[in-house]
């Protein structure tokens, strides 16, 4: 038991100093580093296994779409939507939605209803993070493509199931950054048949983001945020220096 939760505290802390920085974060960092470490503690559920021996209830705040998903249900026009969560070069990612009806002034479904609610890590798992062309990808099936056929585990090129060649797709659609090392923000929408959009920050220069790659910055984030028995789990300290971190292990009594 001791040598699994020192394992969440080694992981959680790699988490904030690979993750966090003043500079502009590389999104092979994310693949690389976060891919392996939530699917070790939430596809593997290494957190059940911890939470059998010890009295905590965990839990990790997640936007709650569910009253997207059943806007979007009810026919409402949209072909892409990603939860997100996340903020680069000061622009919140979170929300973001493409729809071929005018706009009429209000978003056709309801973005403002996206706030944070804490979720047990197999409902977690299960909620509902990209939407494209039809079809929604689960935080699950986001971990498991990055972790295991985008290079974060594993590395395989094959598509054996159509969920995973949709996802490809999905995240091919909407990526964010600055590859070109342009000046200014704007989106950038290309006419090619995958109908690609592009959002440029300035600030990402030489960065090139997948919704993927962003939905899988806000998994990690929510697992650096974990709560147990309702309360925070991990306190953080940062200094000039480095990153002072510390499990909560109090939190954490065995049976």
């Amino acid at each position: 038991m001791g040598t699994l939760r020192k394992q969440l505290e080694d992981d959680t802390r790699a988490l904030f100093e690979f993750l966090v920085r003043r500079d502009p974060l590389p999104p092979s960092h994310v693949r690389i580093v976060a891919s392996a470490i939530v699917r070790k503690w939430l596809v593997d559920n290494q957190l059940g296994r911890l939470g059998r021996e010890t009295v905590g209830a965990f839990t990790l705040p997640a936007l709650d779409t569910k009253a997207v998903a059943e806007a979007i249900a009810a026919g409402v026009s949209v072909r892409f939507f990603m939860a997100g969560g996340v903020s680069m070069d000061g622009v919140p990612i979170k929300g973001f939605y493409v729809s071929d009806e005018p706009f009429h002034g209000t978003p056709p479904i309801p973005i403002a209803s996206l706030e944070y609610v804490d979720m047990r890590p197999s409902k977690f798992l299960s909620a509902r993070r990209v939407f494209h062309n039809g079809n929604w990808f689960t935080t699950d099936q986001i971990i498991r493509f990055m972790a295991n056929k985008y290079g974060g585990v594993h590395f395989d090129p094959t598509r054996g199931h159509p969920w995973q060649q949709d996802l490809e797709r999905a995240s091919e659609f909407f990526t964010v950054g600055n590859p070109e090392n342009l000046k200014e923000r704007k989106l950038i929408e290309t006419t090619s048949p995958r109908h690609n959009i592009h959002l440029v920050l300035p600030k990402e220069t030489g960065h090139l983001w997948t919704c993927l790659d962003i939905e899988l910055l806000a998994i990690a984030q929510s697992l650096g945020n974990i709560k147990c028995n309702g309360a925070r789990l991990i306190e953080v300290e940062k200094p000039e220096s480095k990153w002072s971190l510390r499990l909560l292990i109090r939190r954490l009594t065995s049976r």
